[in-house]
């Protein structure tokens, strides 16, 4: 019930309280005897935690709690906070820690067996290694993913990445074509 009204505290934008309960989530975890349900609890609130930390933009933070997460041994846990640090690494232009993550969640994806939930993941991930390649100067790989792609998971939408790539490449009528339809 904790993480539940963490989740909603959240949405909220009510961080503090958020967190809380998250931390309440952690410590009735550790009082679960069934381990593989205690560590859904435990690291899916790590996340959270982290979640509320990237909010707050303190990535530090952030990190040290996604990577509580990463070494779950619950793949989805482990997948979701990959992704995440990934996006912090770029936010911080540390591409090759970025890359690593990046890696992981996708040599993992395909071994999840739901469907909804790749595809989510799946979108996520190619998201975030847009902005990931963008940084990279990689602009033509960047503008091949985004036509491949109906969202991001990132601040950006896709038209507004899409204008910047054909920017970065010379291509005015496309960038600006691209920044209108935005």
């Amino acid at each position: 019930i904790s993480s539940l009204k963490g989740k909603l505290l959240f949405r909220a934008n009510s961080y503090d309280e958020a967190e809380k309960k998250f931390r309440l989530a952690i410590e009735f975890g550790k009082e679960i005897r069934d381990k593989k349900l205690a560590e859904q609890i435990i690291d899916g609130s790590y996340i959270n935690i982290a979640s509320i930390a990237f909010q707050l933009q303190k990535y530090d933070v952030a990190l040290d709690s996604y990577y509580k997460g990463f070494n779950s041994p619950d793949k989805v846990n482990k997948i979701v906070s990959s992704i995440n640090m990934a996006e912090i690494f770029l936010m911080k232009n540390k591409l090759d820690s970025a890359n690593k993550y990046f890696q992981f969640a996708e040599q993992n994806i395909p071994i999840i067996s739901e469907k909804e939930l790749i595809s989510y993941l799946d979108n996520s991930l190619k998201g975030s290694k847009i902005i990931y390649d963008i940084k990279r100067g990689d602009y033509n790989k960047a503008i091949n993913n985004l036509k491949n792609i109906q969202g991001t998971s990132v601040n950006y939408t896709r038209e507004e990445l899409l204008g910047m790539s054909y920017a970065k490449i010379g291509n005015r009528d496309s960038s600006i074509f691209y920044f209108q339809k935005n």
